[in-house]
C-alpha cells in the first residue's frame, strides 16, 4: 500500500471519528438536556444507547424534537449514504475519490449544523417558468 493511501485512510478514521462522536455526544447531551438523564427510558429506546450503530444515530436526527432541526431530509440521507463509507473505513477497505469527497461533505455539513444550531440552508434550484 503506498503512504499517500495510508494517509487518506487515516484521515479518512479522523474525519469519520469525529462525524461519529460527535454526533452520539450532541444526541446524548441534547436529549439529557430535554427529557434529563433518563431520557432513553421517557422515549422508551429500545435499544442500548451505548451500542447504536451509526445510520441509527442518523434515525435520532429524524425522529426526536428538538434533534429533527439540525439536518433536513436531504441532509439525513446524505449522511445515511456514508454508512457505506464508515463501512469501509471500518474495515479497512480501499476508499474511492467519491467516497472521501462524500465523507469530507458530511464532516463539513455535521460540524456547520451542529455549531450553528440548526440546518443550514439548502441550495435549492431556481422555479423555471412552464
Amino acid at each position: 500500500m503506498a503512504n499517500s493511501e495510508i494517509k487518506r485512510m487515516t484521515s479518512a478514521y479522523e474525519l469519520l471519528y469525529e462525524i461519529e462522536t460527535s454526533l452520539k455526544d450532541h444526541v446524548s447531551q441534547t436529549l439529557s438536556k430535554t427529557y434529563g438523564n433518563h431520557w432513553p427510558i421517557v422515549l422508551k429506546d429500545k435499544k442500548r444507547f451505548e451500542k447504536v450503530y451509526f445510520h441509527d444515530l442518523i434515525v435520532y436526527y429524524g425522529k426526536y424534537p428538538p434533534l429533527d432541526k439540525f439536518f433536513s431530509l436531504s441532509q439525513r440521507k446524505k449522511l445515511y449514504r456514508l454508512t457505506n463509507v464508515r463501512n469501509k473505513i471500518a474495515h479497512m477497505h480501499h476508499l474511492s475519490s467519491s467516497d472521501y469527497e462524500l465523507l469530507t461533505e458530511c464532516h463539513q455539513l455535521v460540524f456547520q449544523n451542529l455549531r450553528n444550531g440548526k440546518a443550514s440552508k439548502e441550495k435549492t434550484p431556481p422555479l423555471t417558468k412552464v
